[in-house]
This record gives C-alpha cells, sequence and structure tokens, in this order.
C-alpha cells in the first residue's frame, strides 16, 4: 500500500515538475522567437520608410515598377547581382497584388515585407536574411532543454528519495496501528478463550440455561469481529509473499460456492449459478478462496425472504465475476461509503443479522492489492451486485 503510495507521490510530483520545465521551454521559445519578429518587422518597416538606403547587414530593398526594378540596393558582402536576381524572380512568382496594406512573407530565411504605392503603380520590396538569427533560437533552446534535462535528473533523484520521506510517517503510523491490533486481539483472545471453556462447563451443570448460551454467542461473535480485524492489520503482508499459479478457475469456483447451496436451500433461497468453462486464471487461491466467501457469505445474509442469489462467470476481454442477490438494504447515498471499515446500513445494525461491516474492507482490500476492480450495483429494497473484474497475475 505504502509502496504504491510513494510511487504515486512521486509521479505526481514528476508530473508537476514537467508542467513548469516544459511551461519554462514554451516560454523561454515564445520570448526569443517574438523578440526575433519584433526586430526584424523593425528592420523592414524602417527600410520601407527610408527607401534611400538599405538598414543593417544582410539585407536588401528593391524599388519595382511593371517588373522591372527600376532601383536595387542592397548589402554586397552578402548578396551578389545574381541573387538579387534570383530573389526578385522567386517574389514575382508568389505574386504581387496591388494593395494598400503591406504585404508579409518568406524564403527559407529570407524575410520580406512589400509596400504598393498606389500614386505610381510601383513596389517597394525590402528584405532581410534571419538563418543567423533563427540558428541563435534554436541552439538556445537545445541548450536550455539540456539544462531543463541534467535539472530534471537531479530533482528527480531528490524527488525519488523525499517521497519516501514524506511517506515514511504514514507508514510508521499505519505500522504502529497493526501493531495494536495484533497486540490486542491477542490479548483479547485469551480471556476469551477462559470465558467460553467457562461456559461450556457451566452449560453441562445448568442443562443449556439461556444466559450461558447467550454468553456462548457473544463469545464467538467477539471472536470472529478478532480475528476479522487481525486479517485486515495482516493482510498487506500475507498475500504479497504468497506465489501465484495458473489453474482452472472455473472449477476452483464450482468448489467454493459448493457449501453455500445447501445453506441457500436451508433457507428457502433460489440458488443460480451460470459459470463458463475452463477459464484460466493466474492468481493467488487462498486470497480468491476468501474473496468469494466474503461475497456469497454477504449475499446469503442479506438476501431477502424466498429471494434468488446468481453466481455468474465469464471471459470476454476480461474475467468478470458477479454475485448477485434479490433484496438491498443500502441506501442510494451510501454506495460511496460501502467498503470502509465498519460500515453497515441502519437497516442492518436494528436487525437481527450479525457481522461487523469488515468482510467488504477486506474485500476491496484484496483487490486492490491484485488490481481487481469492483463495481457494486444495487436498487434500494431491489437487489445488490458486485461485479469483480479479475485481472491475470504475472
Amino acid at each position: 500500500m505504502f509502496k504504491k503510495a510513494h510511487f504515486n507521490f512521486f509521479l505526481i510530483s514528476i508530473g508537476v515538475l514537467l508542467y513548469v520545465l516544459a511551461g519554462i521551454s514554451f516560454f523561454f521559445h515564445t520570448f526569443l522567437s517574438e523578440k526575433e519578429k519584433s526586430d526584424r518587422d523593425f528592420i523592414l518597416e524602417s527600410m520601407l520608410e527610408n527607401v534611400s538606403s538599405i538598414h543593417g547587414p544582410k539585407s536588401f530593398i528593391i524599388h519595382l515598377k511593371n517588373d522591372v526594378p527600376l532601383d536595387v540596393d542592397f548589402d554586397a558582402s552578402f548578396y551578389t547581382s545574381e541573387e538579387i536576381l534570383n530573389i526578385l524572380s522567386s517574389i514575382k512568382e508568389k505574386g504581387l497584388i496591388p494593395q494598400e496594406d503591406i504585404i508579409s512573407s518568406r524564403i527559407g530565411h529570407l524575410h520580406y515585407k512589400i509596400k504598393y504605392n498606389i500614386s505610381y503603380d510601383t513596389y517597394f520590396i525590402a528584405g532581410v536574411n534571419r538563418e543567423v538569427e533563427a540558428s541563435i533560437i534554436q541552439y538556445s533552446l537545445v541548450l536550455l532543454l539540456i539544462i531543463e534535462t541534467a535539472v530534471f535528473a537531479a530533482l528527480s533523484t531528490v524527488l525519488w528519495y523525499s517521497s519516501k520521506w514524506v511517506v515514511r510517517p504514514l507508514e510508521l503510523s499505519n505500522a504502529r496501528q497493526k501493531r495494536f491490533i495484533s497486540d490486542a486481539s491477542h490479548e483479547l483472545k485469551t480471556p476469551l478463550t477462559i470465558i467460553s471453556t467457562s461456559a461450556e462447563v457451566l452449560k453441562n451443570d445448568l442443562d443449556n440455561n439461556k444466559w450461558i448460551l447467550t454468553i456462548q454467542d457473544q463469545v464467538q461473535h467477539l471472536s470472529n469481529l478478532i480475528n476479522q480485524l487481525l486479517a485486515l492489520s495482516i493482510i498487506d503482508e500475507k498475500y504479497e509473499l504468497v506465489s501465484t499459479e495458473e489453474f482452472d478457475f472455473s472449477s476452483f469456483l464450482n468448489l467454493a460456492i459448493l457449501p453455500y447451496e445447501s445453506l441457500a436451500f436451508e433457507k428457502g433461497i433460489s440458488f443460480e449459478i451460470k459459470i463458463e468453462p475452463k477459464i484460466k486464471l493466474n492468481g493467488n487461491k487462498e486470497a480468491l478462496k476468501q474473496l468469494i466467501g466474503i461475497f456469497m457469505d454477504n449475499a446469503l445474509k442479506y438476501c431477502s425472504e424466498n429471494g434468488t442469489i446468481q453466481v455468474h462467470l465469464e471471459k470476454n476481454k476480461r474475467i468478470k465475476l458477479t454475485f448477485y442477490n434479490t433484496g438491498s438494504d443500502i441506501p442510494d447515498d451510501n454506495k460511496e461509503i460501502l467498503f470502509e471499515r465498519f460500515y453497515r446500513s441502519d437497516e442492518s445494525r436494528n436487525s437481527e443479522r450479525k457481522g461487523f461491516g469488515l468482510g467488504l474492507s477486506i474485500a476491496s482490500r484484496l483487490c486492490e492489492l491484485y488490481n481487481y476492480q469492483i463495481k457494486p450495483e444495487s436498487k434500494y429494497n431491489e437487489f445488490t451486485s458486485f461485479t469483480i473484474f479479475l485481472t491475470e497475475q504475472k
């Protein structure tokens, strides 16, 4: 349980860290890109406002009328006349459309703006090569990613060990709670055994006195409670150390529910079984037997008078095991707390049904350990069903 909590805390922390680092990268890239665009637009617009000369390195300006260059000025240290003519040819291929707005476009790393003078039917084309600036942005981003990767690796290590530190107090508290339950249960077993033995002796002497029978019944009641508390306290250690095996789950289920058929018959309850044959499952037999017993006990206990219990097993994508019984004293607003320890509906507490509300809690913990999924369904005073989706254990 705490290994899972530790791992989940670590995953959440890593997720937050990745989100923050991705946000930094996005902000950094956006900032540099917008800064480069702002500088580029300033250069090109300045050139169009003052067409008498070029502004800055790697730039050029062309005055064009009727597809004929009237004036061309360019950075001769970067361009040749032939390259400028090729650039102009490429711009013409993309189309020159007379309009009042300044048009922005690009050819590779060459960015340019076109301004149309409607009075003279001429075009001014200002351009600049920003390959170096684009490379700087790219290299800066790569450097940032390298730094973030190193930071991520370092912080991941810190988070892994700090998450253990965060979960450790909870683990110690849980261990103390288990130790207390175990110690208290063992301490209670001795006086209960003495009371039970004494009651048995008195029963023989007093010939089935009703008060003695009440004492024995309550002793048995307390013994069952102690056993269930012990089962909850040691369930992690007990089953995590037990190996799994592949077996015929259909046959196993048939044998496990067989004793309950006679119990259902004695109560006048109809018992319906629909088990798909030869379903294989890799799992822990002891845990599955306990799980089946819990849901069968629950169905027998809460089934309506002369009602029906159904057990279905089928396999499609997953193995699906369903326990169904007519009758339900679970209010619709109590379904969320159904698996909490000591949960019993008010009707159950006021009825003669015996129990402590620990069975479903144990079943829920077993399913959690083996990654099984429980889906409860009920309609008040009509039916209750529990569907368990079983997964293969590796």
